[in-house]
């Protein structure tokens, strides 16, 4: 074999990691359009839509079980109002499109932890693939607000301080993003993961996507209708003409 074929060889093979390593963690959003005139308050709670994340590596439980945390971390001023159900987490092998099945038995997973940052700004959860000698999740897309019954999903607030109120001519578009994190090696697995008590993963590779928008904010049409001044020609015309209805 001449040098120059090895050569292509050794380039081709560099080129197969870079292009390997060039795939990481990766958001995607059902997001949602709305009317801003459609937030009255901050008090108001919105149930977000299906948000999906994922996984560029995958996760092996055929030997031993896997732990890792996955979190939503919500922009701007908005927060959770609620952390939905385990029934709102789905995890799906990312090849063979194959949804795994929620449980505690070999095979299947449980959502061991589900819960708000003291902020009410992150939402997390806990996932743990019990061991199976077909326990091999390839790249894995964990989603949250994917539970068939509504009341199931999170839900979100104070979003109208993220809209703010809407004046007239006023034509801006408001949105509101989440971005996404995932931990394993959890010092706490009940806890909320940091990367002082865990390992970051997907998010921290080579060009991850970690955030996606959950809802657009258009404005619609705001009627404003104000009331005639008692000194105005109009209002002297309609006086005259109730006084006088044969005239008018």
């Amino acid at each position: 074999m001449n040098s120059q074929r090895i050569a292509r060889l050794i380039a081709g093979a560099f080129a197969v990691i870079t292009a390997s390593n060039s795939f990481a963690g990766q958001a995607q959003s059902a997001y949602m359009t709305l009317a801003r005139e459609s937030i009255t308050s901050d008090a108001q709670t919105l149930r977000i839509p299906s948000v999906a994340y994922r996984f560029s590596g995958d996760i092996d439980a055929r030997v031993q079980d896997q732990t890792f945390q996955i979190q939503f971390t919500l922009a701007g001023k908005a927060t959770w109002a609620t952390p939905g159900l385990a029934s709102s987490i789905v995890l799906t092998d990312g090849i063979f499109a194959t949804p795994v099945t929620q449980g505690n038995t070999a095979g299947q997973y449980s959502v061991t932890a589900l819960a708000l940052s003291a902020d009410n700004k992150t939402l997390y959860a806990t996932l743990t693939i019990h061991s199976s000698v077909n326990a091999l999740v390839r790249q894995p897309i964990v989603s949250i607000a994917s539970a068939s019954t509504a009341s199931d999903n999170p839900q979100i607030n104070n979003m109208k301080s993220v809209i703010d109120d809407i004046d007239q001519c006023d034509t801006a578009v408001k949105s509101q993003a989440v971005s996404i994190k995932h931990y394993v090696a959890l010092s706490n697995p009940a806890a909320l993961a940091t990367d002082a008590n865990a390992i970051p993963d997907e998010h921290v590779r080579s060009n991850a996507t970690n955030t996606t928008n959950l809802f657009t904010f258009s404005p619609g049409i705001l009627m404003q209708v104000q009331v005639t001044p008692a000194g105005s020609t109009l209002a002297h015309a309609v006086a005259a003409a109730r006084q006088n209805p044969a005239r008018a």
